[in-house]
């Protein structure tokens, strides 16, 4: 598998670097720690001049020399690889994760754009959107009631996960990330709380509010489906809570992840909202809307 790590000189891209270092990883693992330099300044429109997109590349050069040997001291067993792009980071990342192969792309999310979007930045943003793969934008709650100046250096203290919310679907990509979650190595103490969010009541059954991209004429009683979970996850943690509710899907993924303090968001890509034809509408709204980390999974795709 091949993990693209988008790196920039940030708290939040130190974050998302900590949270691949010290995460379990199969041994077949290939890691590409990717930066992209920009040749136009986003504040002002003007062309950065060569001389400094070459400092700045010599910089970020160095800078990805120390974390690839460090990913590497970690995960000796995995490959790891560095890459500089030039470009427009949201387009040269995607770009490269199609080109490489990845499929994972991981970063973070510095929350720089619009009101509606104020939690997940400009460059998250567009990657999210338009990923070709699985994409996981690392966040931490405490990064939005403190300023980066004031946080510990510790970065481990900002990134754990020890609270996992799974969003059950049963759709395609939602079954990818169930497996997910239970083919990754977790903490013996770890928390796993399942929901599932209905839009509709038909007799005794809840319907789902997605619908499968492959076979969206399907409709699954969601409250078997989400019961048929539980004892699954349940071999795995011995904390395992779940919910079942109505409403407007993100709302309540979100207002349900602040509830339990989750640390980590994990969903499929291919959920749609019921009379919206856009595909991944509600995990780019959860993304958007997350204090914690959100991991959308998606089975790869050509740009």
């Amino acid at each position: 598998m091949i993990v693209l790590l988008a790196l920039d000189d940030s708290i939040y891209s130190d974050l998302a670097f900590a949270s691949v270092q010290h995460r379990g990883w199969n041994p077949d693992t290939k890691f590409v720690l990717c930066t992209v330099i920009e040749r136009i300044c986003l504040s002002s429109g003007n062309r950065i001049k060569p001389e400094d997109q070459e400092a700045w590349r010599e910089k970020m050069d160095a800078a990805l020399d120390v974390k690839v040997k460090k990913l590497q001291e970690t995960h000796p067993d995995c490959t790891v690889e560095k890459l500089i792009e030039f470009g427009v980071p949201g387009e040269r990342i995607l770009a490269a994760a199609d080109r490489i192969g990845a499929a994972d792309i991981v970063l973070g999310s510095h929350g720089r754009t619009g009101f509606s979007h104020y939690l997940l930045g400009s460059v998250a943003e567009q990657v999210s959107s338009c990923t070709p793969c699985t994409v996981e934008i690392v966040k931490s709650p405490k990064l939005f009631v403190h300023s980066p100046e004031v946080l510990p250096h510790n970065l481990n203290a900002l990134l754990e996960q020890k609270k996992i919310l799974l969003v059950v679907t049963g759709t395609d990509d939602g079954k990818s990330a169930e497996k997910w979650v239970l083919e990754s190595k977790w903490e013996t103490d770890q928390k796993i709380s399942l929901i599932t969010v209905c839009g509709t009541k038909k007799s005794k059954a809840l319907t789902l509010i997605g619908k499968s991209k492959t076979n969206p004429q399907k409709t699954v009683s969601a409250t078997e489906y989400h019961q048929s979970q539980i004892a699954k996850f349940a071999l795995i943690s011995r904390q395992v809570t779940d919910s079942i509710r109505i409403g407007d899907a993100a709302e309540e993924i979100l207002d349900y992840a602040d509830k339990i303090e989750a640390n980590l968001i994990v969903m499929g890509a291919d959920l749609l909202s019921v009379g919206q034809d856009g595909a991944g509408t509600i995990a780019s709204a959860v993304a958007a809307g997350s204090r914690c980390s959100v991991r959308v999974v998606k089975e790869r795709s050509t740009l």
